[in-house]
């Protein structure tokens, strides 16, 4: 038997963060259904609760970096009770969302034997001292182990869950939920306004095939099984560059994120996230200080922000300058900013304006000392804001000497 309240809905949630991509609605149940199985679920629900759904499947589970999503398989729980038959299988989630007006009442779901429960272990509701012991006692048939905090949901292969076994859960549990309250940090989710709470939605952390690059989608991040074993540990983990970049793929917003930089503001969380490690800055790292002192020196015509072949970490250095110049308020409030404001036309413009308004400084010059086009339209709109021009030129701050 499981009870569950609603939840927005992923999609109401996308808008309300202005993200790309975004948590998914998705409610973890920790149990499995095997493939061909029929599977009864019965419903306890008031006539007014909205209708829920049953998944057979898990976001990125298995996945490639192919561009082919495998979704779950969506079977509607009209009926107080509802059989299922999913051909593939998978681990069972349960959507049940509503959006605007009155909260809606909970429901109880039980569900019939044919499901089959997995390792699963719920940060703050399962002793940790179980966790070994269900990784050892888990049925042949059984592929798959699932972690459970209010932020994220860990699925992986039952071999991969074992291999790291001695690891405390919560402790590896608890480390995801700050990595990704340093990233809602920077994105300005401080909830002191409704617009700016914390998605109570999770992030699906899935295993995928091995080989693969490191990837994100709408609904989850996706880790190679090769590489799986760095993000079950919390001593790689700590270190792990990679699954920060992921996750902050998962809060880029997509009025100032333009084509040329999608894989550039992602490390915008990557790098909050290691100062709040206490590590050394990435941009100190190959060579980037002197590529950046050597592209800012360059001819201004020579400058081409948005060149095919330009270094993201070079380019990462003009976002960083920013917060260096502005504090560490700086992305907060334009994340804040962005949420209230209409999805924009063209990003790069957007980020020109937005980031002067933000900053209270005309950062026309700075924008254009780093080889970003500024039209004509945006020079004026930033113009009738009547801001001075920065006290300093942001584009002459050392990014090694991050606070």
């Amino acid at each position: 038997m499981i009870t569950l309240a609603a939840t927005p809905s992923s999609e109401a949630e996308q808008k309300r963060l202005a993200t790309e991509f975004h948590p998914d609605d998705a409610q973890p149940t920790g149990l499995y259904l095997p493939p061909h199985k029929a599977l009864t679920v019965t419903t306890d629900r008031p006539g007014n609760a909205p209708v829920p759904e049953l998944l057979v499947g898990t976001y990125g589970l298995d996945g490639t970096d192919s561009g082919t999503e495998v979704e779950p398989r969506a079977h509607k729980l009209k009926d107080a009770t509802t059989e299922v038959t999913d051909e593939t299988g998978g681990m069972l989630y349960v959507r049940y969302t509503k959006d605007g007006g009155d909260p809606a009442p909970g429901i109880t779901l039980h569900f019939g034997d044919s499901a089959r429960p997995v390792p699963y272990h719920v940060l703050g509701r399962t002793p940790a001292e179980q966790w070994k012991a269900q990784l050892d006692q888990a049925a042949k048939d059984v592929p798959v182990a699932q972690l459970v905090a209010d932020h994220v949901v860990l699925t992986v292969h039952l071999d991969s869950a074992r291999r790291n076994g001695t690891q405390n859960p919560d402790d590896l549990l608890r480390m995801y939920e700050h990595i990704l309250a340093t990233e809602d940090t920077i994105s300005g989710l401080d909830g002191k306004d409704p617009r700016d709470r914390r998605s109570p939605l999770r992030y699906f952390v899935s295993e995928g095939k091995a080989r693969i690059n490191p990837n994100a989608y709408y609904d989850r991040v996706c880790y190679p099984s090769d590489e799986i074993d760095e993000v079950l540990n919390t001593t790689t983990l700590k270190e792990s560059w990679g699954m920060w970049h992921e996750l902050g793929h998962m809060h880029q917003q997509s009025s100032w994120t333009w084509e040329a930089v999608t894989e550039v503001t992602v490390n915008i969380y990557s790098l909050a996230v290691q100062r709040d490690a206490g590590q050394p800055t990435r941009l100190g790292k190959d060579g980037t200080p002197d590529a950046v002192r050597t592209y800012l020196a360059g001819p201004a015509s020579g400058r081409a922000y948005d060149a095919k072949d330009a270094d993201p970490f070079v380019q990462l250095a003009m976002f960083e300058q920013l917060r260096l110049a502005f504090g560490d308020g700086f992305y907060p409030e334009l994340h804040k900013l962005t949420r209230r404001a209409e999805t924009a036309a063209d990003p790069e413009q957007y980020l020109v304006l937005n980031a002067s308004r933000v900053s209270g400084r005309d950062l026309t010059g700075f924008f254009t000392a780093w080889g970003v086009p500024v039209t004509t339209r945006t020079r004026a709109d930033v113009a009738a804001l009547g801001l001075p021009a920065p006290e300093r030129n942001p584009s002459t701050l050392d990014i090694t000497k991050a606070p």
